[in-house]
């Protein structure tokens, strides 16, 4: 089972690793840059959550997500399973400046 392959709590740490300073570029908001990221899970499925900038922005707005052990790729390394979710997190947030709620993550509103 893929799971029992990434420890829940070990691959959280990754993967909040992978995603901070990730950049790309959203044609809503210009130039986007996660500038903090962390995550929680000591069992699957794990949650994180990552703080991105853009200059079109006058603060940075916050996303959130899960990943389940189905969303690791069997083979592929901790390190490579944590770039890949650490990819799909961004992927997640430029659909969702596009297109508005989409499923999968959730853009926590600050007071």
């Amino acid at each position: 089972m893929v799971g029992e392959e990434f420890p829940p709590a070990e691959t959280t740490r990754l993967v909040a690793e992978k995603m901070k300073g990730q950049t790309g570029h959203s044609p809503q908001a210009g130039a986007l840059r996660i500038v903090d990221a962390q995550g929680t899970g000591t069992r699957w499925p794990i949650r994180v959550r990552g703080t991105v900038e853009s200059d079109q922005w006058q603060s940075a707005r916050t996303w959130e997500t899960e990943f389940v052990p189905e969303d690791t790729l069997a083979g592929e390394s901790a390190e490579g399973n944590a770039s890949a979710l650490a990819d799909c997190f961004l992927i997640l947030v430029i659909e969702d400046l596009a297109v508005g709620p989409v499923p999968g993550i959730q853009e926590i509103l600050q007071p």
